[in-house]
Formats: structure tokens, sequence, C-alpha cells
């Protein structure tokens, strides 16, 4: 479990230095949209390790970060 933590740690810590890919940006909320939450993911997968790993932000209607966490299984 410890491992996995640490690849999990990581993973997120490489995520930061990555740049990102060229996709289209999500909508903007309209106004009336103020209370609408907005979540994003990401998934990886090392075939050789056989390891997934999952990450995701959550942030509010102006993209304030609500949460972010990560995740890794083997």
């Amino acid at each position: 479990m410890t491992s996995s933590i640490a690849l999990a740690k990581e993973w997120l810590d490489a995520q930061d230095n990555m740049p990102l890919p060229n996709r289209p940006s999500a909508p903007q909320p309209r106004r009336e949209d103020e209370d609408l939450t907005i979540c994003q993911s990401d998934t990886t997968w090392n075939a050789d390790s056989k390891k997934a790993g999952l990450g995701w932000f959550i942030r509010s209607h102006d993209n304030q970060n609500i949460e972010k966490s990560q995740s890794s299984t083997h």
C-alpha cells in the first residue's frame, strides 16, 4: 500500500511538469451556473508494472480549486 501511495504522488508531481495537450477548453459556465461544480479527471496505465493511476480536480464555477487528489492501484 505504501508503494502505491508513493507512486501516486510521483505520478501527480509529474503531471505538474508536463505540457498540457491541445484540447478544446471546457465551456465557461454562464452566469446562471454560479453554483456549477466542474470535475476534470485523467488516468494512466503502465503495462510493464500493470499499475493504473487516476487524478482529478474539482473546481468551482470561477475556476477555484475545491479539491484535488489521486489514486493508484496494481
